[in-house]
């Protein structure tokens, strides 16, 4: 009798419970989330979108700006499509000096950088709009310290470039690196040793805290390259600033996704034998000398918090693989560029891998592993 009433009392009390229960009204996820100190998004940050990156894909290539439009944030799309304007009046004030003094040397650094400035604004303001329109206002992900201290690298690439014999390369460099201070000797030996190079990078960070971050920094590099079965040799030098800037200062929805350049002036010396199969002596007179303009200027981003991948457009007379008129798809200026695709990774702070492929003429493919010391 004693088990029949408790049963009944609690079958009386669960049902009073669950009445109680269901009077009480539901909880929402976001009301909770809130009660926990989740803000939100701000109403001035607009959020990604699937279709309105499709769209800034196509027709978006012709009329950048057009994601943006898509996902309301007018002022970002019409500061993207002024850009492109830019772009492509630099590229026409390219062709235009061409076409006026013939590829002369005096107009020629102009013709070289005003081509090059202007595919690379018209570029970036397409990647701009597909990218920002997609991923809305969340920033990407930001690196980790910069690895300072002592590292060695190995280095096998393969250059297919139609204008020379020379296919495998392998690559062995030391990096000094301190907080301000940056000293990396290199050698590159061909596998059959008749190519051979030695260099050495140094550069000073001039403004900023980190390399990782908004920075200028001011350096120089020289080389020697011999050339065996030819009977020549190469010895350059470069004076270069770098810059990287964080583009998401000005577009909202491309925080920490960074914009670098290098700019620099070289000179090169050539020395000649009288024979094949001879290399010119170090001391040897200079038989011809050129005057070069080096421009780099492309996009970085981190992948994750050890992974970082990076696209640049590359004009340098003295590169491994020969270039092409990349701009022409676009506008035909006379400028010849390569496409460079580095992409770096990190174990902790001991080792790294690194993956680089060149687009010209031919193509290189660098493949890197790097180690503390």
């Amino acid at each position: 009798m004693s088990r029949r009433t408790g049963c009944i009392l609690l079958l009386l009390s669960s049902l009073f419970w669950t009445k109680t229960a269901w009077a009480e009204p539901a909880r929402q996820p976001l009301e909770t989330a809130e009660q926990q100190g989740y803000m939100g998004r701000p109403e001035n940050l607009k959020p990604g979108s699937l279709l309105g990156g499709s769209i800034a894909v196509f027709p978006g290539v012709v009329f950048h700006g057009l994601g943006h439009i898509y996902t309301e944030d007018y002022s970002v799309a019409l500061s993207l499509f002024a850009v492109e304007i830019i772009g492509i009046g630099m590229m026409a004030a390219s062709q235009i000096l061409n076409a006026e003094y013939g590829g002369s040397s005096k107009t020629a650094p102009a013709e070289q950088a005003l081509s090059h400035v202007g595919f690379v604004l018209f570029m970036a303001s397409w990647a701009a709009d597909v990218i920002g329109s997609y991923t809305g206002s969340a920033p990407f992900t930001v690196l980790d310290n910069q690895a300072n201290g002592t590292r060695i690298g190995v280095q096998y690439r393969f250059a297919e470039n139609p204008l020379n014999r020379f296919r495998h390369h392998f690559l062995l460099s030391v990096a000094f690196d301190t907080h301000r201070l940056s000293i990396r000797p290199w050698l590159d030996l061909e596998a059959s040793l008749e190519r051979r190079e030695l260099g050495i990078e140094a550069s000073v960070l001039t403004v900023g805290d980190s390399r990782l971050k908004d920075n200028v920094s001011l350096g120089i590099r020289g080389a020697r390259l011999e050339n065996e079965p030819d009977g020549w040799a190469n010895q350059s030098l470069l004076g270069f600033m770098d810059t990287r800037f964080d583009l998401g200062r000005w577009i909202a929805t491309l925080k920490k996704f960074f914009i670098f350049n290098r700019i620099g002036y070289g000179y090169s010396g050539y020395q000649f034998s009288e024979r094949a199969s001879n290399v010119p002596s170090l001391l040897q007179e200079t038989d011809l000398s050129d005057n070069w303009l080096y421009l780099e200027s492309g996009a970085n981003l981190a992948l994750a918090a050890n992974t970082d991948l990076s696209i640049s457009l590359v004009q340098d007379p003295t590169g491994v693989i020969s270039p092409v008129k990349l701009s022409s798809a676009v506008f035909d200026t006379s400028a010849n560029e390569v496409m460079k695709v580095e992409m770096n990774h990190r174990y902790e702070d001991n080792a790294g891998i690194q993956v680089q492929l060149v687009m010209g003429t031919g193509f290189g493919i660098w493949l890197g592993l790097e180690y503390a010391l």
